[in-house]
């Protein structure tokens, strides 16, 4: 066979084995299923048990705003009764039958404006509701967002040990070249499988803990079903290409006007305003117009015979004298508002204070991750050199190891300060509501 024909042969050969390689992986890829970050937060927003009682209470509070705007409407009810004596003793002025039947309606005149501070203390609860539902829902997002940098993580670490093991591998395979020129002694071969034995734990340990965070994304997704933990991968881009200092004053402005606590408690306080307001306004008459229709006959027909009785009236009602009750609940009512307002400003400089604590991690994590990028190029240069060094015999396995191990640590570190890096950010979004507007 002459060269030519031999070298196309080849070719032809290793394109076939590499297409089939390349199918292998693809249909291995094809049972995965890639969860982007922005899927996985849909996913829990849909699957929360937590947010469906939220928008359940959402409606209760809605409809106690109807029911409280409806105390303005007329109330109108009826009532009807036939009756049929059996028995009856003579001479007691029964009949055979009895009919009543009648009409009555009532509207409210006037109420010295306790109508209108009912509403408007159900219109402030359904605003509350809504914003429970909304700071649920961020603190979903910002759940959803840490455990997908935890996975990304936990993966990157195990990935880091696996090679760790495998450059340990490559030690030995140098030593082993030392053995065969007679410079390696029977301590190095002894310390170079110790250093394979050694990493193998840190491997194992890893993909324990990647599997037990898989397992909690799978819940929070709304899952259950724990044997998709080898069938779910996250997508890797999921880093900033660059990341830039934050401002804090703007974003405390931006927490400070827009942060679903604080806003719930400023309504709060209103609404126990509002409750002093009407629990005072219990010392004066309720005032409301009433009118009724009512048929009543008595006979030994069927269909007695009926008279008819109209009314129209107003009725004052007012409590005179409750032994201090009224007193009583506007001074609750008192104490409970000034402990919102307590809670209000405990809630804002416990806020604040977070905020503060995260744009600063998050600005020095920016200069964190430069150094690390640093470090990580002169600690690979320098275990690069060691291992020539070693070839030479003017290193040993310890030194080596030493290296590598540092190398290890490096790259363990950058990975840390990337998912910090993002873990700050989502709690800053999370507490400016920047991932709201």
């Amino acid at each position: 066979m002459n060269i030519p024909k031999r070298i196309f042969l080849m070719f032809i050969f290793h394109f076939l084995m590499s297409g089939s390689f390349l199918f292998a992986e693809a249909n291995e890829k094809k049972n995965i299923l890639i969860i982007t970050l922005d899927d996985a937060v849909k996913m829990a927003l849909n699957s929360s048990e937590d947010l469906k009682m939220a928008s359940n209470n959402r409606e209760t509070a809605l409809s106690n705003l109807l029911k409280a705007k409806q105390e303005k409407l007329p109330y109108l009810s009826t009532s009807f009764s036939w009756t049929k004596n059996l028995q009856y003793p003579t001479g007691i002025g029964m009949n055979d039958y009895s009919m009543d039947f009648g009409l009555s309606l009532s509207q409210k005149i006037f109420t010295f404006g306790r109508m209108k501070k009912n509403i408007d203390m159900a219109s402030k609860q359904s605003s509350m509701s809504e914003l429970d539902e909304d700071l649920l829902k961020r603190e979903t997002i910002y759940l959803t967002k840490f455990a997908y940098y935890r996975i990304y993580l936990a993966k990157k670490i195990h990935e880091i040990h696996y090679e760790s093991l495998e450059r340990a591998r490559q030690n030995k395979t140098l030593l082993e070249e030392r053995s065969s020129s007679g410079r390696a002694s029977k301590y190095d071969n002894i310390k170079a499988e110790s250093d394979i034995a050694g990493r193998l734990p840190s491997v194992n340990d890893a993909k324990a803990s990647l599997n037990t965070i898989i397992h909690t994304f799978i819940i929070l997704l709304g899952f259950d079903d724990f044997d998709l933990a080898s069938k779910v991968d996250i997508s890797d881009d999921i880093f900033k290409g660059e990341y830039k200092p934050l401002d804090h004053r703007k974003l405390i402005e931006k927490l400070l006007s827009c942060h679903p606590s604080l806003k719930k408690l400023k309504l709060s306080v209103s609404t126990s305003a509002d409750r002093i307001d009407m629990l005072g306004k219990l010392y004066y008459p309720d005032i409301s117009a009433f009118s009724s229709y009512n048929r009543t006959g008595y006979d030994a027909d069927f269909i007695p015979d009926s008279k008819t009785l109209a009314m129209l009236g107003i009725r004052f009602n007012l409590a005179l004298f409750d032994t201090g009750a009224r007193k009583e609940n506007i001074n609750q009512a008192k104490i409970f508002k000034n402990n919102t307002e307590l809670s209000l400003e405990k809630k804002r400089k416990k806020l604040i204070l977070s905020l503060e604590n995260a744009v600063s991690a998050y600005n020095e994590l920016i200069k964190t991750l430069k150094a690390n990028e640093k470090a990580i190029s002169l600690a690979l240069a320098s275990f690069k050199m060691s291992q020539d060094r070693f070839r030479s015999g003017y290193l040993s396995v310890t030194n080596l190891n030493d290296a590598e191990l540092y190398l290890t640590g490096q790259k363990i570190k950058k990975e840390i300060t990337l998912v910090n890096l993002e873990i700050n950010l989502a709690e800053i979004e999370n507490l400016s509501g920047a991932i709201h507007e």
